[in-house]
């Protein structure tokens, strides 16, 4: 899969915003953004995949266009996709 620049370039400005010490890498098709060692974003295709506490994906889940990634074993706990739309 070819992930979607604009996702990406959104992600690298909001990490720098926030002072974040982080590095990419192509992973899952996709390019991730690892903060501490820890893959915190991820942009695939259009979407932006984002790890969140516990307490914040059940917030998020009500979001439109935002659900759990899924792998072939089930969801990834503590990841959600937020479609390009909600972006």
């Amino acid at each position: 899969m070819v992930y979607d620049i604009e996702p990406a370039e959104r992600a690298e400005l909001s990490l720098d915003r926030q002072g974040a010490v982080f590095r990419t890498i192509k992973m899952m098709g996709g390019l991730c953004f690892m903060v501490d060692e820890k893959m915190a974003l991820g942009s695939l295709g259009d979407d932006l995949m984002v790890r969140l506490s516990h307490e914040d994906v059940e917030a998020a889940l009500d979001e439109p266009d935002c659900r759990p990634m899924e792998l072939s074993a089930g969801p990834m706990k503590g990841f959600l996709i937020f479609e390009a739309d909600a972006l």
